[in-house]
C-alpha cells in the first residue's frame, strides 16, 4: 500500500520503483569496481604483481569481493526489503 493515500500501487509503479534502486545499485557496484581494479592493478608490471590464492590481487579486491558482496545485498535486499503487491 501506498503510504501517502492508502490505495495499492499499481504493478508498473512497484517495478519502476524496483527499476530504479536496481540500477542505482548496478552503477554504484560498476563504479567500486572500475575504481577498485584502476588502483590496485594499474601501472603494475608483472614482477610488482601480488596474488591472492592465485588470482591477482586487483581481480580478487576489485572484481570478485565486490560481486559477493553485491550477491548478498541482493539477495538480503529480495527477501526482506522488497514489497510485492499483497492482494
Amino acid at each position: 500500500m501506498d503510504k501517502k493515500n492508502g490505495k495499492k500501487l499499481g504493478h508498473f509503479e512497484l517495478c519502476l520503483k524496483e527499476f530504479k534502486i536496481g540500477g542505482i545499485f548496478t552503477l554504484a557496484y560498476i563504479a567500486v569496481c572500475c575504481a577498485l581494479s584502476y588502483f590496485l592493478g594499474y601501472g603494475l608490471d608483472g614482477t610488482q604483481t601480488t596474488f591472492i590464492m592465485g588470482i591477482p590481487s586487483w581481480a580478487a579486491i576489485g572484481v570478485f569481493l565486490p560481486w559477493i558482496i553485491m550477491v548478498v545485498i541482493t539477495t538480503v535486499y529480495g527477501l526482506f526489503i522488497m514489497k510485492g503487491d499483497d492482494e
